[in-house]
């Protein structure tokens, strides 16, 4: 498993968490579950998105050759 910022990293995350990794408002990560583009766990009354999910996506994602500090990490805590 990645480890970011020193921390083990989560194996899952809520919509509205894979929603700020991203820098996008929620209704975005609702919209990428709806349309089938994001794979979800359901249970206990929580939809969360695996870690591979997120993964997967940012695998995806076209990075700037000009800088990281624009590619999303998936990490919550701030970077100081």
């Amino acid at each position: 498993m990645k480890q970011h910022n020193n921390t083990t990293c989560r194996q899952a995350y809520t919509l509205q968490e894979m929603a700020q990794i991203f820098g996008k408002h929620r209704s975005w990560a609702y919209r990428m579950v709806r349309e089938g583009r994001i794979k979800t766990i359901t249970g206990f009354g929580a939809q969360l998105v695996p870690a591979h999910e997120i993964d997967r996506i940012l695998g995806a994602t076209p990075q700037s050759s000009s800088s990281d500090a624009l590619t999303p990490k998936h990490s919550l805590t701030p970077n100081l």
